[in-house]
């Protein structure tokens, strides 16, 4: 018998965002609905995507996941993690250009 599954959607949602892929491994075997979405549509899989977790991403989709979901803004966790991706290549690169001054502010 599988436990209740009140209350435990946020929890998951939380600790894949976070890239915590124990607690989101427990909160699946307790029963938390993998789908469940906030009142932004973002559910797990969106926001693990969006933060560049790919081993949660991996665990929730390993989960039945539905990956077709899109948050209010017709985001795709694939476009989330892309562009998380990119996000961390800028970072990275903004940090090795340190103050040499390859990457600098425009104003426009």
């Amino acid at each position: 018998m599988r436990a209740p599954t009140v209350g435990l959607s946020r929890p998951l949602l939380i600790a894949a965002a976070n890239g915590h892929l124990p607690c989101v491994s427990a909160l699946l075997k307790a029963g938390a609905p993998v789908d469940d979405e906030n009142k932004y549509g973002a559910s797990a899989l969106l926001a693990a995507a969006a933060n560049g977790h790919h081993y949660v991403v991996k665990s929730l989709l390993e989960a039945n996941a539905d990956s077709r979901i899109r948050d209010k803004e017709g985001r795709s966790a694939l476009w989330l993690a892309a562009k998380a991706a990119l996000n961390q290549g800028i970072a990275q690169r903004s940090a090795q250009a340190g103050s040499a001054g390859h990457l600098r502010y425009v104003s426009s």
